[in-house]
């Protein structure tokens, strides 16, 4: 697992990268938001086989639907994914980052791979995208105050702001155990919430059926 100078290198590394693709390939306004992140993952894609040689390092297959990452390699015995988040700077565009459900963020990390976000903040210009930055951090070193998760389907992890508004604060050194101790009690409260939840719902229904169906209650 990469963390430390290692973490800190890759991610320069990605950033100075990425940051190139982008400026050089001329992107434009979308229709919307997720049309432009789907521009800017082409972007990076049509160039990931180049920038690969360029790290010295072997480019991933693509990654099928159910991935966590957006493309990926591997580099002196370590695999790493990328996921790659698109930030419109506009005032009121921001929207919190989904990232993916619990288990499949607990898989991952179990199949001894690297989960790296990458953040593209952005801001238009007429129909021209100026990029304020870019930045890149391993998922398991972020700010504990960066992860929350919501109740969808088994339990959506999602950040609770940008990359660039928590860069001074990433834990660098923060090992795989000491995120999973942080981010398992993390899960565990919402499981009990959602328990909870769940069964006061189900008395609900019960107190519904014993009135005749003539009162509800709040459900």
């Amino acid at each position: 697992m990469l963390t430390g100078t290692a973490a800190r290198q890759w991610s320069t590394t990605l950033d100075r990268s990425f940051l190139d693709v982008i400026e050089a390939y001329g992107l434009v306004a979308q229709p919307d938001s997720r049309a432009f992140g789907a521009h800017v993952e082409k972007a990076v894609k049509d160039s990931w086989e180049d920038l690969c040689g360029q790290w010295r390092a072997d480019p991933l297959p693509e990654p099928g639907r159910r991935s966590i990452y957006d493309a990926g390699f591997r580099a002196a015995g370590e695999l790493v994914g990328v996921d790659f988040k698109s930030k419109d700077l506009a005032e009121g565009r921001y929207s919190d980052g989904g990232v993916c459900s619990v288990g499949n963020l607990l898989r991952f990390y179990a199949d001894g791979a690297n989960y790296f976000i990458t953040e593209f903040g952005y801001a238009l210009t007429g129909r021209t995208a100026r990029f304020s930055y870019v930045r890149t951090a391993p998922f398991h070193v972020l700010p504990a105050s960066m992860y929350r998760i919501e109740n969808l389907g088994t339990g959506q992890v999602r950040l609770n702001g940008t990359l660039e508004s928590c860069w001074g604060d990433i834990e660098w050194d923060r090992p795989l155990a000491g995120f999973l101790d942080l981010f398992l009690e993390l899960a565990e409260a919402h499981y009990d919430r959602v328990a909870r939840a769940a069964q006061a719902r189900a008395t609900t229904l019960a107190r519904y059926r014993a009135s005749g169906y003539t009162a509800l209650g709040r459900f």
